[in-house]
């Protein structure tokens, strides 16, 4: 898909038949396959869209923004499928359905915070973000562990949260360049980031390590990234306006598949993968 105009940020469910991007314009939903779109555009919140995600079965979206609150509706007809929620954790960078669908997860100026979607309350107290801001979220397909990326001191990190409980796993992962999105894979071994410099990079979740080098291809920030469920591709989304596909074997020899859809312009706010 080319969006010829700055996306923001991506997030990734669990399957890979639809995309949801959320722009200037309001949200939509898009098959993969075909390229079509799927139901109605979602007019734009009065507060900008930050983030989206769509859950496993491509049928709900999330979105979170500027003014805290995550709002749940159905990707379909575009009618809100719960009532808008809000917490403690400010102003929402980065949203994420869990595997169960019953869960999401958001981060942002103040820290992390769970929530069920059918109350809309809190699943366990706001996670710290350690005096940092929150940027990227994500579930492991599991569902108990959660990866999130840190700003602080002006520098990037990488956490791991034990979902049950918010309690720390392992070690912080120090980034060497500033990274907007993060996500695992589908058995939870790697964690895929997308970097200002223009690269996506694979790190192994239990030790932290760099997995071969960094992956070329945008031209811009990487601005979002997430796997299909059976890891035969990353979708990336940049500031140079374009939604690419990267396939393993090509990761290996640090190369892009770019796969344009064309639509009319607009400038992207999130694109969601399931």
């Amino acid at each position: 898909m080319d969006t010829t105009e700055r996306p923001v940020q991506v997030a990734s469910g669990f399957e890979a038949q639809r995309v949801v991007v959320s722009g200037s314009r309001g949200t939509q939903v898009w098959d993969v396959t075909s390229g079509e779109q799927v139901g109605q555009p979602v007019s734009a919140e009065a507060g900008s869209v930050n983030s989206v995600s769509l859950n496993a079965d491509g049928q709900r979206v999330a979105a979170g923004g500027a003014d805290g609150t995550v709002r749940v509706w159905d990707a379909v007809t575009g009618q809100p499928a719960v009532q808008p929620f809000s917490g403690q954790v400010g102003s929402i960078s980065s949203i994420a359905f869990g595997p169960d669908g019953r869960r999401i997860v958001s981060g942002g100026s103040d820290g992390v915070q769970i929530w069920n979607i059918s109350t809309g309350q809190p699943v366990i107290e706001p996670i710290s973000g350690q005096a940092g801001s929150v940027t990227s979220v994500a579930f492991s397909q599991k569902g108990d562990r959660i990866v999130c990326l840190i700003l602080a001191n002006g520098g990037y990190s990488l956490r791991l949260w034990n979902a049950d409980n918010g309690q720390p796993v392992g070690d912080l992962i120090a980034a060497p360049d500033a990274v907007f999105s993060v996500a695992f894979d589908q058995d939870g071994r790697r964690i895929v980031s997308g970097s200002a410099d223009g690269t996506i990079r694979l790190w192994d979740a239990e030790t932290g390590q760099p997995i071969g080098q960094p992956i070329t291809g945008h031209t811009g920030d990487v601005l979002s990234v997430g796997f299909s469920p059976d890891v035969r591709r990353i979708f990336s989304a940049g500031s140079d306006g374009t939604v690419r596909v990267a396939r393993p074997r090509i990761i290996a020899r640090q190369a892009l598949r770019h796969a344009p859809r064309q639509h009319e312009p607009q400038a992207v706010a999130g694109l969601g993968v399931t």
